[in-house]
C-alpha cells in the first residue's frame, strides 16, 4: 500500500489564519544607557508589572 501523503489544501478554501488578526509588534521600551540614573517611567528589570492594579488607580 502506497503512503498517505496529507491533502493539498482546496483552492478557495478559508483558513482559521486567514481571520485570525496580524499579531502586533512588541515595541520595547528604551532602555537607559549605561551610567545614567533610571527614570521613574524606566521599568526595573526584576520589577512585576501589575497592569490591572493601574487600571483600578485610573478609575
Amino acid at each position: 500500500m502506497a503512503a498517505s501523503r496529507p491533502t493539498p489544501p482546496r483552492p478557495g478554501k478559508p483558513k482559521a489564519k486567514d481571520f485570525a488578526p496580524p499579531p502586533e509588534p512588541v515595541i520595547a521600551p528604551p532602555k537607559p544607557a549605561p551610567g545614567e540614573p533610571l527614570t521613574p517611567n524606566s521599568p526595573h528589570p526584576r520589577a512585576p508589572v501589575n497592569i490591572r492594579a493601574d487600571k483600578v488607580r485610573e478609575k
